[in-house]
């Protein structure tokens, strides 16, 4: 599954997900929990959230930020 279409506001960071290039699934509301990190992101980022699918609601995931000059940022947020 391939994360991108980032896109953030305050402390909550919007990710639109796809199954492949062309099938849209879906989005994943995130809290960031450092409000700061906000600036860490950008829309041409794309993104990866490692065991998403076995995380509830409330729970703390580590969001994986690969920027486009191959560089990363680890972001910590709660799964909405």
């Amino acid at each position: 599954m391939v994360f991108t279409k980032v896109g953030s506001d305050l402390n909550t960071l919007h990710v639109t997900y796809y199954e492949s290039a062309y099938h849209k699934e879906g989005f994943v509301d995130l809290t960031l929990l450092h409000p700061e990190d906000s600036t860490k992101i950008h829309t041409e980022d794309v993104v990866d959230i490692p065991g998403i699918q076995d995380h509830e609601p409330g729970e703390p995931v580590t969001v994986v930020v690969h920027h486009p000059d191959h560089s990363d940022d680890f972001i910590e947020a709660t799964y909405c």
